[in-house]
């Protein structure tokens, strides 16, 4: 989905990313994963309801994409 142009930072930031929502049913061990640590720091199996609540706190370690997370929700309360 690609959202409209966002300027922040008194216009010296300009965001035309494109926001991709995944879901993946599978059970695949952590230390499976190969992260691309210049923009991974840490992968986490947490309860959809855990992450709600990370949500709702607004939590400094998670990155806020709030349309982007309640149509993921929309679809895994289905």
């Amino acid at each position: 989905e690609v959202h409209g142009e966002n300027t922040i930072n008194n216009g010296t930031w300009i965001d035309k990313e494109y926001d991709d929502i995944y879901v993946v049913y599978k059970d695949i061990p952590i230390a499976d994963f190969v992260l691309q640590e210049s923009e991974v720091s840490l992968v986490k199996y947490i309860s959809i309801a855990e992450f709600k609540e990370w949500v709702k706190e607004e939590r400094k370690d998670l990155v806020m994409h709030r349309e982007e997370f309640e149509i993921l929700f929309k679809y895994l309360d289905k």
